[in-house]
């Protein structure tokens, strides 16, 4: 059942929020430094994602921003492509 939750959380809400930022915007990052993410981990349950807030973020060769540094509550930083960071406020 909390398995059916947070997978229909992550389809539903989560992708929502990110065709959201892709909308509304015309860059292919919609992450800014200061935003509030949950950062995906394949070898953690879904429930046990971690939050953090985006400190830097890295560009790839074509300027367009691949990475990011993430801190964490506990601080520790972690650097995770964009890909796995899934933005929980909508910012205009």
């Amino acid at each position: 059942m909390l398995d059916h939750f947070w997978n229909r959380q992550r389809k539903e809400y989560l992708l929502s929020v990110r065709y959201a930022y892709s909308s509304n915007s015309s860059q292919s990052s919609h992450v800014r430094a200061g935003d509030v993410v949950l950062v995906q981990e394949d070898k953690a349950p879904r429930h046990m994602w971690k939050m953090g807030r985006v400190l830097e973020m890295y560009p790839g060769r074509d300027n367009v921003v691949r990475a990011c540094m993430v801190k964490l509550p506990n601080g520790a930083t972690l650097r995770r492509p964009v890909q796995l960071l899934y933005p929980m406020e909508l910012v205009d």
